[in-house]
């Protein structure tokens, strides 16, 4: 604000109040009230998407979907800032909620994955503010049988004498930066794991490539199995070194499908 220096020297008090009261009170007709904090836009669903080190990510699509009206949705993109804002209709009938992917492109495949809400209820025209991050591990809200890493389908390949993988070990160590240029780590996962109840499947690993053993133990001892990718159809391999396949010939989205052999 401007200050207004006055000398009741010069003038008389009464003139010297009323030049102060008009200049205050042309101050304060410029200002505006301030947003209260926390409060979303009206009318606007605004947000931010970032990455797990907090950085913006640009080009992330943001979908409102109008949960009483079928099939009508909205579309945005984020910016360099990774901010967006969509203006929804005004008087729109029903609620909506907000979702978010991101494309990418990593060893000449190109995959698109969900990102994680700050938020998942539902909101109506009066606006909301729904933010997201890029996650490589984690149960996805809404869904416990649906997680953020991939899976690796595992089992024995015809004529093993392995009936099952109980006494299979694998471990797996990243080969380079996984697909949001982090460094990963080594994983090593035994059957029971975590990371491997179901029979046949280990999930929550983060989309990424990987070289592979499997140690099998039994009262002999610990010994190495072979492995290969049935995805390629490539042949056995004592050290195996594959990746996740944005979408498997079986249908499955970001999975690997291995068998293994003595």
């Amino acid at each position: 604000m401007k200050t207004t220096h006055l000398s009741f020297a010069t003038c008389g008090a009464v003139t010297c109040l009323w030049v102060l009261f008009l200049s205050l009170a042309g101050c304060s007709k410029n200002e505006q009230p301030t947003p209260e904090a926390g409060k979303p836009k009206q009318g606007h669903a605004t947000g931010k998407v970032t990455d797990s080190q907090g950085n913006p990510i640009a080009g992330a699509k943001i979908l409102l979907d109008n949960t009483m009206l079928y099939a009508s949705y909205i579309n945005a993109t984020t910016g360099d800032d990774g901010t967006y804002s969509i203006k929804m209709p005004t008087g729109a009938y029903g609620i909506w909620k907000a979702y978010a992917t991101i494309t990418r492109e990593y060893h000449g495949k190109t995959y698109t994955m969900d990102l994680h809400p700050d938020k998942t209820d539902s909101f109506n025209e009066e606006g909301a503010e729904r933010s997201f991050t890029w996650k490589l591990t984690g149960k996805k809200p809404e869904d416990e049988f649906f997680y953020y890493g991939g899976s690796i389908r595992i089992g024995p390949a015809v004529g093993s004498i392995i009936p099952d993988n109980k006494n299979i070990v694998v471990i797996i160590e990243p080969d380079g930066p996984l697909i949001d240029g982090t460094i990963g780590e080594m994983l090593t996962i035994p059957y029971g794991d975590v990371k491997w109840q179901d029979p046949v499947e280990i999930k929550e690993i983060p989309i990424g490539r990987y070289k592979a053993i499997a140690v099998y133990h039994d009262e002999m001892g610990d010994y190495l199995l072979r492995l290969r990718n049935l995805e390629t159809e490539g042949i056995f391999e004592e050290v195996l070194t594959f990746g996740f396949e944005p979408e498997s010939r079986w249908g499955y989205d970001n999975t690997v499908s291995l068998e293994f052999h003595e």
